[in-house]
């Protein structure tokens, strides 16, 4: 995350422009220093201009409010301006931690700015873009037509699924500006009770998040784990008797064969696999080097240590091959075809 701030002159608007890929988030604005007595200054409107559509984002008064907090996202070229004549005022915020990957300028942003004016007695019908969340952060009040002393609360009204809300009250000359949090995925309606003047809601709209290849994985994962147990589990368990140390070594050690095996003739099932007979346990301990292929220091013919336990192993690693491509697994010790 990188900060960011521009400082705005009086009369001299400004423009920015993110690079591509980029945006920026405006946090805040504030007065700068006056250069002269603020002594019954009025309120100083805050101007954006984005796509030819002008904004008033907040007001600012010397000795009152003097610092106004933003939630606004820019994706492209937008304008700053104020009516202050007697000071600069500086808008603050910052740059995300990495650029978003870059996309067609034909295609939607992951985040764009979004904005409009709510004229009195004229309510605005919102509707979002498919796969696309609208998120309201602010609503300010527009320039008055006439004077405001004795300005009443101003309702901001909300109407979504046939269900009417009040978001907040604006005030002319005291409150005129509301921080939001609101998402909609939906259409809604936008109004106020405001004669004198319009009100702008503002915000970004995002894109959906896609949590299906999240959900896919899972199911992945869960089909490819039952495909091993049942291929691991080759028949009944009533047909596994005796010790099963030996052959669980004869099969580490043929594993590869059956790799080669794989790719020459089709799998047998592991239902028609014969079952092989288990050599009975010796009545004395073995030394290292009794087993077949091994010598006396324990290693087998290829000059390695056998593998240990089966139960130790990971699943994947006990002659399990799975082929995704042909929607099959394939196992090791089926493979065998019992003529070995």
């Amino acid at each position: 995350m990188e900060f960011w701030e521009v400082e705005v002159k009086p009369g001299v608007p400004i423009k920015v422009k993110p690079d591509h890929g980029q945006w920026i988030h405006i946090s805040q604005a504030a007065l700068g220093e006056a250069v002269k007595d603020v002594k019954g200054a009025k309120n100083i409107p805050l101007r954006l201009k984005i796509d030819d559509k002008n904004f008033i984002i907040g007001f600012l008064k010397p000795g009152e409010r003097t610092q106004l907090m933003f939630d606004l996202a820019f994706e492209k070229e937008f304008e700053l301006s104020h009516d202050w004549k007697d000071g600069n005022v500086s808008f603050t915020g910052y740059l995300p931690a990495a650029k978003c990957p870059p996309v067609p300028l034909t295609f939607p942003r992951p985040i764009e700015f979004w904005g409009v004016e709510v004229k009195p007695g004229v309510p605005i019908k919102v509707k979002h873009d498919y796969g696309r969340l609208i998120h309201i952060s602010q609503a300010a009040l527009g320039e008055a037509v006439k004077d405001v002393k004795g300005a009443k609360n101003i309702p901001l009204r909300m109407k979504i699924d046939d269900k009417d809300f009040v978001l907040g009250f604006l005030k002319p000359e005291e409150r005129t500006q509301l921080m939001f949090d609101l998402v909609f995925e939906k259409e809604f309606v936008l109004s106020h009770d405001w004669k004198n003047g319009s009100i702008f809601f503002m915000g970004y709209s995002s894109a959906v998040e896609d949590e299906s290849s999240d959900s896919d994985d899972v199911s992945e994962d869960g089909s490819d784990d039952e495909d091993m147990a049942l291929s691991l589990g080759g028949g009944s368990s009533d047909d596994l008797s005796g010790d099963d140390s030996e052959e669980d070594d004869s099969e580490e050690e043929e594993m590869p064969k059956n790799v080669q095996q794989s790719k020459k003739r089709p799998a047998v099932s592991a239902q028609a696999a014969p079952v092989f007979a288990k050599k009975a346990k010796s009545a004395t301990p073995e030394k290292p080097g009794n087993k077949k292929g091994q010598n006396a220091s324990g290693k087998n013919a290829t000059g390695k240590m056998p593998l240990g336990d089966k139960s130790k192993q990971s699943p994947k690693s006990c002659g399990q091959f799975s082929g995704k491509s042909a929607n099959m697994s394939f196992n090791s010790k089926a493979g065998k075809g019992g003529n070995w």
